[in-house]
């Protein structure tokens, strides 16, 4: 949460109603991930999201639905 919050208010400084939409925003988008029904080890999954930052440094939504597909491919071809 501290990452979410300093970086928050790096990029919207003074506009806490956008802090607070990105904040929260991503807070619940962490904890869909979390809540992924998948065993998919850390570093595996810390790949995944450096790469879907990487291809979409602006756009957390859409990190959030490249990763948990990467993670459901993941775990598809691991059985």
């Amino acid at each position: 949460m501290s990452l979410i919050d300093s970086r928050t208010a790096r990029e919207h400084p003074g506009d806490f109603f956008t802090q607070l939409f990105v904040i929260e925003r991503e807070a619940e988008a962490w904890r869909a991930l979390q809540s992924l029904d998948m065993e998919v080890p850390t570093a595996v999954l810390s790949r995944i999201v450096a790469k879907a930052r990487l291809e979409h440094p602006s756009d957390f939504s859409t990190q959030l639905f490249v990763v948990k597909r990467e993670a459901e491919a993941w775990a598809e071809l691991s059985k």
